[in-house]
């Protein structure tokens, strides 16, 4: 049994790195660098938004500022603002990043299945129809999760709980991303959120694995950019692998 578990992380582990090789193809470029530029600009407009907010809010409540006291405290209040919305960001980027780049995940793990089968498959109908059946499935999984994660963080609150809090978490937030790039390829075979569920569960060690992989490559800086389609090409070669009757 030991076995069986350790081969399914690896397994899961592994098939991130098939990403790192897939997001080189030329012909998914396009699909690549579109929802990551668009994710930038997002969040680029969320920064400066976010700061003249702020910026305002200040003015407003503490518009004096030839007193020590008040810009000692206004320079805290600033400090507390960037560091909590740093670590804010890193959760928010990904959210935001997801839901963009949907529709053109779709498409990609549509292409990848493709190669992997060596077999035709029905066109979708591009980007456009992708849009109007991946948004609403995103939004349900961030419905399911974000609960989930945040009870996990409430908890870390609890005394004695706190000390095996953050590994949960780690855990979670691994089945969270392993989920969440398995959609595709499974919604791209006709099996939906609930069956999803069903069946990753009965897998629940390779997924888990392989979002252990995507949670390490989307806490470094500037390469989590590059993540998303990486982790949907991996996750589209893990999930040939879970169905080998298939290949």
């Amino acid at each position: 049994m030991k076995k069986g578990i350790l081969r399914d992380l690896y397994s899961g582990f592994e098939s991130f790195f098939y990403g790192l090789k897939g997001v080189r193809e030329r012909k998914l470029r396009t699909l690549i660098i579109i929802p990551v530029l668009l994710s930038v600009v997002v969040m680029v407009l969320i920064f400066f938004a976010a700061g003249n907010l702020y910026d305002l809010l200040l003015e407003h409540y503490l518009p004096d500022k030839s007193g020590f006291f008040i810009k000692t405290l206004r320079t805290i209040l600033w400090v507390m603002f960037w560091v909590g919305f740093i670590l804010l960001n890193a959760f928010l980027f990904t959210v935001l990043a997801n839901l963009i780049s949907s529709p053109f995940n779709a498409v990609i793990s549509r292409r990848v299945l493709v190669d992997l089968l060596n077999k035709r498959m029905e066109d979708s109908g591009g980007i456009i129809t992708e849009l109007k059946r991946t948004i609403p499935s995103e939004l349900r999984k961030i419905l399911y999760f974000l609960p989930r994660w945040i009870f996990l963080l409430i908890l870390g609150f609890i005394p004695v709980l706190n000390i095996i809090i953050p590994f949960l978490l780690f855990l979670f937030t691994a089945w969270s991303f392993g989920f969440e790039y398995l959609s595709y390829p499974m919604e791209n075979d006709g099996i939906y959120f609930r069956d999803q569920l069903e069946m990753l569960r009965k897998r629940r060690y390779a997924v888990i694995g392989f979002g252990a992989a995507v949670s390490l490559g989307m806490s470094i800086p500037l390469i989590n950019l590059l993540v998303i389609p990486v982790s949907v090409i991996g996750a589209t070669h893990l999930w040939v692998k879970m169905d080998e009757s298939r290949v």
